[in-house]
């Protein structure tokens, strides 16, 4: 089930985008009254969060991105949907997934992003960690990840300009996500996920774009979500959509209300009301 702000603000959508459900290049939405209708064109890119990986051993399953997906199409704003995350991405695996899907990039007005988790989880020391072999002090694998996650920020601070400068007039949204604590039986990698966290919200203020939090969303069922595997069942995965859905919808709202030659305090006070 949505939250009642997601679910709020799609009815409210429903109704306003029933005469002319349309985007813009200014992030979602620009009226133009000569065109007919216009779409959100949504791409995907990630990890095997994005991809949909679940604990039960299937690889490219039901991911939160399609749930953000279904919920555009029931609002009659998705046009183009391209789910490219990748189980197992890395962060320097996205940079080299750019090129080959410039086209993509080009006509997006919405792009999600989870990434960088995998640069630490095949960092040799953590690898050994989690094998069970215990042969690396945790204090070693700790180092080694906390020494990573700078380059990991990095990266992402890459991407995030290769995607504005494929297509600088375009300006689509970006919602980065920060990490759900995908080891409630191991506590002492929560500290590194929280420095992750931090890193890619980091990285979303200086690039100026949206971070996503999904540690709560996860943390509402973190055993049932989490059933011993660091993917999160399809329940799991629709949580965290939840999360994502709150911001998206009420983007698109604004900008929709904004268009309309609102002020922006009036949208704000009628997005406020709404919820309340």
């Amino acid at each position: 089930m949505l939250n009642h702000k997601v679910l709020v603000i799609s009815m409210a959508l429903t109704v306003l985008l029933l005469p002319s459900v349309y985007l813009c290049k200014s992030s979602f939405c620009d009226l133009n009254t000569n065109s007919g209708i216009e779409t959100i064109s949504y791409l995907a890119l990630g990890d095997s969060y994005s991809a949909g990986q679940t604990p039960y051993g299937v690889a490219v399953g039901r991911s939160y991105t399609d749930v953000i997906s279904e919920k555009l199409a029931s609002v009659r704003v998705l046009g183009n949907y391209f789910k490219e995350g990748v189980s197992g991405y890395q962060t320097t695996d996205v940079m080299h997934q750019l090129p080959r899907i410039e086209e993509m990039i080009f006509h997006a007005d919405l792009v999600t992003m989870d990434i960088g988790i995998n640069d630490i989880l095949l960092l040799p020391e953590v690898e050994s960690y989690r094998s069970g072999s215990r042969s690396v002090p945790f204090d070693v694998v700790e180092e080694a990840a906390l020494k990573k996650i700078p380059e990991i920020k990095g990266n992402i601070m890459e991407i995030i300009n290769y995607m504005k400068a494929v297509n600088p007039d375009k300006n689509p949204r970006i919602y980065l996500m920060g990490y759900f604590n995908a080891f409630p039986n191991s506590p002492e990698f929560y500290p590194i996920i929280i420095k992750l966290n931090e890193a890619i919200q980091s990285a979303a203020m200086e690039a100026q774009v949206n971070y996503v939090d999904s540690m709560a969303a996860i943390d509402q069922k973190l055993f049932e979500y989490l059933p011993g595997d660091i993917h999160p069942t399809v329940e799991g995965y629709e949580a965290i959509a939840e999360a994502f859905l709150e911001q998206i919808m009420k983007d698109i709202m604004m900008d929709w209300l904004y268009a309309k030659t609102l002020k922006r305090g009036e949208v704000v006070s009628i997005l406020d009301h709404m919820e309340g």
